[in-house]
């Protein structure tokens, strides 16, 4: 199912493959040439799941994380692309889970208690708010049947999804990290909230090199010293908290810029990300500027709803172009990046806009909250507003950021955060403070639930179907096979002269 998942010029035949795939993205693309050579690589079976459109785990994961082959660059043979391929026992101090809830949903279950609670730490990170997803998606594909029925299943998914998502949470980690407040709580052991995610340098490098050409440039804000944790900035620099009138009105020493190199969204092409609302703004936009944009608007992505979405926007009589999958490093300079999604978490796009010095078009929303603090973006609360900021990006040159917000933006700085939260969260298990019955309980109940045929049944009536569901069936077909293929190796006579 690769032709499904990646671009049409990506496909694996091995493992190892795969593997060097992105050993190369990392050292060639990224420039993380010691993460590189740092990282060891493991696959765990994973299945399409076309009615979600995500990808679930598949049979024995955590149980086997310590004997998983895993791939790695040999250091004395970097430039040659050459791998090491171990798996001698591993046993990982701390573990931590993109998407724990995600990953345990209908994940196959053999034991008494959690099979991730046996490593010393297991952390979580909470970056997609599956609950809003569940409230919007489409129940039928006939419109008027959907807007019938949309809000009561949809409100009774969306209480599912986190009942159950505060489940897995609470059995199988010790704590979670939240990306923003956007997300709800979800029951773990230690709950925080800090966006523990950063930028690629390639980004870092393309701002600085446009702030110190710019001509804002200011040596004393670019590369600004901190004084108590806070940076020395100009006094032009915008309340993010004010609406684009009182904002134009603060940076009224920055001249008029007549040129522009247009707005763009990049991202998924799902209606969850903001689309509609997006089509709506633009057409209020027009509308303000006598039928026309000012300028082309670019939509840059791929997805399943892309078909639907371009035939909305040219009902609308956007002057939009779609522009398909691009990385975000390749797309061309245009200054203004416009996000309306309200179902983020906190995203990644428009770090990296920060991060290159564009203007960013966001709504007033808990998602957005780390976003205000930086001089380019624009918050907006109605369409009036989005008019204004929209205007306003497009015809002034963004300020350049201080050394300090970079700095906030890089993976460096997510890092430090995430390791101050971890080593909090560590003080308190130490202290036996983190797990309570509540917690041990719940693991219990899901590890005795998805045993066996039971769990298999309930994995799929709760909408795994009859091959996400068969978790137990999976393992038990997987472990014959491969006691076949070793018999079958056994037999077989070996070939070839011997001589003492």
């Amino acid at each position: 199912k690769q032709n499904t998942i990646y671009p049409a010029q990506f496909s694996f035949q091995t493992k190892e493959e795969h593997a060097l795939y992105i050993f190369k993205w990392l050292r060639n693309d990224a420039k993380l040439p010691q993460a590189a050579l740092n990282m060891k690589l493991a696959f765990y079976d994973a299945h399409l799941h076309k009615p979600h459109n995500s990808l679930y785990a598949m049979g024995e994961t955590v149980e086997q994380i310590e004997s998983l082959e895993r791939f790695s660059l040999l250091e004395d043979n970097f430039t040659a692309n050459k791998m090491n391929i171990t798996s001698a026992l591993y046993l990982p101090q701390i573990i931590v889970l993109e998407e724990p809830e995600h990953l345990n949903w209908y994940a196959y279950r053999n034991g008494a208690q959690s099979a991730w609670r046996r490593f010393p730490f297991v952390i979580g990170i909470i970056h997609t708010n599956y609950v809003v997803y569940a409230r919007t998606e489409s129940v039928s594909r006939i419109k008027w049947i959907n807007k019938i029925l949309q809000p009561i299943f949809g409100s009774l998914k969306a209480y599912a999804t986190l009942g159950i998502s505060r489940w897995m949470c609470a059995a199988h980690t010790h704590a979670i990290i939240r990306l923003s407040h956007s997300l709800p709580k979800l029951s773990a052991p230690h709950d925080d909230v800090s966006n523990v995610h950063g930028v690629r340098s390639i980004f870092l490098d393309t701002g600085y090199a446009k702030a110190i050409t710019s001509r804002f440039y200011d040596p004393s804000i670019i590369s600004a010293t901190l004084i108590k944790n806070q940076p020395i900035l100009s006094q032009t620099t915008p309340n993010l908290c004010q609406s684009s009138l009182q904002f134009r009105r603060r940076t009224n020493n920055y001249q008029h810029e007549h040129s522009t190199n247009g707005a763009y969204f990049i991202g998924k092409m799902l209606w969850q990300k903001g689309l509609d609302e997006l089509g709506h703004l633009l057409t209020k936009t027009q509308q303000a500027y006598g039928g026309h944009l000012p300028g082309i608007f670019h939509i840059i992505g791929d997805g399943p709803h892309l078909e639907s979405i371009s035939r909305k926007f040219h009902h609308l009589g956007l002057d939009v172009s779609f522009q398909g999958r691009m990385d975000h490093a390749d797309v061309p300079p245009y200054r203004v990046l416009i996000n309306p999604s309200k179902t983020e978490v906190l995203c990644t796009t428009v770090s990296e806009a920060l991060a290159m010095g564009k203007w960013v078009i966001l709504p007033h929303h808990p998602s957005n909250t780390f976003f205000t603090q930086f001089p380019t973006c624009l918050i907006y609360k109605n369409h009036n507003q989005f008019i204004q900021a929209y205007s306003y990006a497009l015809h002034h040159e963004p300020p350049p950021l201080s050394r300090f917000l970079r700095h906030t933006l890089s993976w460096h700085a997510a890092t430090h955060r995430f390791c101050q939260l971890t080593a909090k969260v560590s003080t308190k298990k130490k202290k036996n403070q983190l797990l309570r019955p509540r917690h041990r309980l719940a693991a219990a109940i899901h590890c005795h639930l998805g045993r066996g045929f039971l769990g298999d049944l309930i994995r799929t009536v709760a909408g795994g179907g009859f091959y996400l569901g068969f978790q137990s069936r999976y393992v038990r077909q997987q472990k014959k096979n491969y006691n076949k293929l070793s018999s079958s190796l056994q037999q077989q006579p070996i070939a070839g002269n011997f001589s003492c």
